[in-house]
């Protein structure tokens, strides 16, 4: 039992031999990469505001291919950010299962029981795409791949890592919500600290995914299934 547990917990031994490789600069790009991020999103939150445009869609396209941008500026292959064909059939199955139990045990069976209104078919069909690729993909590609693994060249020590990916990962939720609603920072962390920290539990939960399979491939799909939960129902 003890066995079966330390391997379900145990890292891909490739994850474990790239993160070694990282240095100074590169985790200079992971907060150089967060800090675009958080005023970014800052802006999209103010233009939304003020002009009702939003172009969350484009930014976090622009977003992923700065990231890929700057993996290859360095001369470092793309599966060093998870995108790789690495256990692949496995990380689909796993993230196939566990997303569509989720996703079932969530909203699928509780809006039913509910009698809830569904959304049509196109508004389905755009929400997938939209949490699957803009959102999933996206987040999973700049904190897990990118953010996750480069700050290892400054801070070597993977629990501290994680610890300071994953308010990273807390505070990218922030700006947005904060420029739309007119809000200070500590006003908004006040306000909403349990959805911080959830969001912070669900950063640990995808950095395991990825860590387990050196892959963003079921993250990626658990947590399009994971925001799925608002996009069957209206």
């Amino acid at each position: 039992m003890r066995d079966k547990i330390i391997r379900i917990f145990k890292s891909d031994e490739n994850y474990n031999v790239e993160v070694k490789q990282y240095n100074s600069i590169d985790g200079m790009l992971a907060f150089g990469l967060f800090i675009l991020l958080y005023v970014s999103y800052y802006f999209l939150g103010y233009l939304y505001q003020s002009k009702h445009i939003y172009l969350g869609e484009l930014l976090n396209i622009v977003l992923a291919l700065t990231t890929i941008l700057i993996v290859k500026l360095r001369g470092q292959k793309i599966s060093s950010v998870g995108v790789t064909k690495h256990k692949l059939k496995k990380t689909i199955v796993v993230g196939l299962i566990t997303g569509a139990l989720f996703l079932f045990t969530c909203s699928l069976i509780p809006g039913i029981i509910k009698g809830l209104e569904w959304n049509p078919p196109l508004t389905i069909l755009y929400k997938i795409f939209y949490f699957f690729i803009i959102i999933g993909f996206v987040e999973e590609l700049v904190f897990r791949g990118f953010i996750q693994t480069r700050l290892h060249g400054l801070i070597h020590n993977e629990m501290a890592v994680t610890v300071v990916t994953g308010i990273l990962f807390s505070s990218m939720h922030i700006p947005f919500q904060m420029a739309l609603y007119n809000m200070k920072t500590f006003q908004y962390i006040s306000n909403n600290s349990i959805t911080l920290f959830l969001l912070f539990f669900w950063h640990i939960l995808f950095v395991f995914l990825y860590k387990k399979f050196n892959s963003i491939v079921t993250g990626t799909l658990f947590h399009g299934f994971m925001d799925m939960c608002n996009g069957l129902f209206r």
